[in-house]
């Protein structure tokens, strides 16, 4: 935005030639991301399914599951064991796993993060041999199989292959321990849960409810997302199952009275169904799942190790090419309705955003009575309330934002000429870096008093390693991650900022953090974990103030920046860009419409302009001219 401000002091002709060089670099990229799509595309969809047809017929998959214990053995039930650690001694007992889609393979994983692959499974890294602030309790693998994620029992998250970090509660305060997780069906998110059921969702995994305000007999222990990822299961150690979104209820161990805990759940193919696996080998089945094998309700203690069953795997369907996420799914946006990427790069901070809303009560019918009532501290979930949060802002009503340039003269702490106070206004709180202060806040907040909201700037971290980089949320992993240190870099800057408003006197509803490709950031595929960290780092750091975090930046910077990384839970958006207030497909009214569905980074023009998976609730005007009261328009979506 500050150098949008800055740039309309430059001359007219010098913007018209940018949007002449920007049509013919758009007319050229659409020609050569046609030829891309028809030679490529079809080829790397088919090629997957293929492998994962091979898999599926030597294994015979979504026949049956694998009983996993704590010594590292595994029993197969309906598909034969690919092996097992059961003659090795392992450094730290096995606590989880996963299959691979299709049945070709497995892992497991170990309390340190010590990852073991079998049959089809690849090995993609693991943090084993390195400390962890907590032990890993659980894993998830990515849709293709080529990736899996590892979740610690503070909620820390370690992803490795193709699985992208969407977030963690590795630095929030929780009531009860993370006991497991579960993967959206594109593996563009996942769902972490607690043990008193409280359930943290990332990427574009929804939140369906919990059991965090209820009351429970015994812990939960684990939970299964349905094929869909509309809904999800929860099994608590008595057996008791709870279902939230689409998950049908098919019955619980509850009821069939188990006499060993119940340490798991796996869901059938086509999510009609679940089998339960209690501590002692026996597994109970549900619905369409099939009692194969040694899944029955007899008690077999001679099958069963001393360790005991630690959890059960059940192998998902074979990815299709609507689950493998690739170019191939990219659709052409029609050249006649297009917004130009590069016009749109416009809010700096040097001189040199329709949201469903998840149903939160406890749906009765699902609650079987053999787990209620007693107590149990509960887990709050107050990510996911925040992020659904309904706009602050009045729908149609139209604001300003302002900053440092706006400082009289400039690094004062007086303002210069201000519109008359309206709706909203959001004042800058850097003074045009991620490490300086606006000057004349305090001022500026003044004017825009009971209807402020801030916005903060964020830029990449330097080479030298900061005190801010290895110190905060992530240390531990600071020194061999540099994702941990990106989380830390946003997260500690966030609360620097946030300590300098309170200061001020000011707690504002709403927190604005600004992503944007001029403030240096490295924009290389390997790279963009690292600034996608970054910025959940900042969200996570305004959320736990208990205020809403938004995002200030366009599709095509968005994607350049982070690779179409999208934070958890729907965070709401700043889009700028628009001409006009009204009239048009170029102005405010037409972006809160256009904004509702994402953007395609990869191309340099789109109909469509929403990014990080959010709800826009403000556009920023007036690029169509200068405002008559030199500052920044900008309009409520509602």
């Amino acid at each position: 935005m500050e150098r949008r401000q800055a740039a309309r002091r430059g001359t007219a002709k010098g913007w018209a030639r940018a949007v002449r060089g920007v049509a013919l670099r758009v007319s050229a990229a659409l020609a050569a991301t046609l030829v891309a799509w028809c030679q490529v595309g079809p080829v790397t969809t088919a090629s997957a399914v293929t492998a994962g047809a091979t898999r599926l017929g030597r294994a015979g998959a979504n026949l049956g599951y694998w009983v996993v214990r704590a010594n590292g053995s595994v029993a197969g039930h309906g598909l034969r064991s690919l092996g097992d650690l059961s003659r090795v001694k392992l450094p730290s007992p096995i606590v989880g796993g996963a299959a691979v889609p299709g049945g070709g393979g497995y892992w497991l994983v170990a309390a340190n993060g010590g990852v073991y692959s079998f049959g089809d499974a690849r090995f993609f890294g693991s943090p084993g041999g390195k400390r962890l602030n907590r032990p890993v309790v659980g894993m998830a693998a990515t849709p293709d199989g080529r990736g899996y994620w590892l979740v610690a029992s503070d909620g820390g998250i370690f992803a490795y292959g193709n699985a992208k970090f969407f977030g963690s509660t590795g630095h929030v305060h929780l009531n009860r321990p993370v006991v497991g997780m579960a993967a959206t069906p594109d593996g563009r998110g996942y769902w972490l849960v607690a043990s008193d059921g409280g359930i943290f969702a990332y990427g574009d995994a929804k939140f369906f409810g919990s059991t965090g305000h209820v009351h429970l007999n015994r812990p939960v222990v684990g939970m299964a997302a349905t094929p869909d990822g509309r809904g999800y299961w929860l099994v608590a150690s008595d057996g008791g199952t709870f279902t939230f979104g689409d998950a049908a209820f098919m019955g619980s161990a509850g009821a069939a009275k188990v006499t060993s805990r119940v340490v798991g759940i796996a869901p059938a193919q086509g999510g009609k169904g679940y089998w339960v696996a209690e501590r002692d080998g026996t597994v109970l089945p549900f619905g369409s799942a099939r009692a194969v094998g040694g899944a029955t309700t007899e008690r077999n203690a001679s099958e069963a190790p001393p360790s005991g069953t630690v959890t059960i795997l059940a192998p998902g369907p074979l990815p299709t090419a609507s689950t493998i996420p690739s170019a191939t799914t990219t659709s052409l946006p029609p050249p006649s309705s297009t917004t130009v990427a590069p016009v749109i790069t416009s809010r700096v901070t040097s001189p040199t955003t329709t949201t469903t809303l998840p149903a939160t009560t406890l749906p009765p019918t699902t609650l079987p009575a053999t787990t209620l009532p007693t107590a149990l501290p509960t887990t709050s979930t107050s990510l996911p309330a925040i992020s659904q949060s309904p706009s602050v802002y009045p729908a149609g009503t139209t604001g300003y934002d302002v900053s440092w340039p706006q400082c009289s003269p400039l690094g004062s702490s007086a303002a210069g000429s201000l519109p008359a106070a309206s709706a909203f206004e959001v004042v800058g709180v850097n003074g045009g870096t991620i490490s300086s202060f606006n000057s004349c806040f305090a001022a500026e907040a003044a004017w825009a008093a009971k209807s402020l909201s801030v916005y903060i700037i964020l830029q990449p971290a330097p080479s030298n390693s900061p005190v801010q980089e290895t110190t905060g949320p992530e240390a531990a992993c600071a020194a061999t991650s540099s994702e941990c240190e990106g989380y830390d870099w946003g997260y500690n800057y966030a609360e620097a900022d946030l300590t300098f408003v309170r200061a001020a006197g000011y707690l504002p509803r709403v927190w604005w953090v600004d992503v944007e490709t001029g403030e240096g950031w490295p924009t290389s595929s390997s790279l963009q974990p690292v600034n996608a960290a970054i910025v959940q780092g900042a969200l996570d750091a305004i959320r736990s103030s208990g205020a809403v975090a938004g995002i200030y930046s366009t599709w095509y910077q968005w994607g350049k920046i982070t690779g179409s990384y999208l934070p958890g839970g729907q965070p709401p958006i700043w889009v700028p860009g628009a001409y006009t207030l009204s009239g048009g497909n170029l102005s405010a009214v037409a972006y809160c419409q256009r904004a509702g569905t994402p953007g395609d980074p990869s191309m340099l023009s789109s109909p469509y302009i929403g990014f990080a998976g959010g709800a826009p609730w403000l556009v920023q005007y007036g690029y169509g001219g200068v405002p008559t009261s030199g500052v920044d328009p900008d309009y409520a979506c509602g």
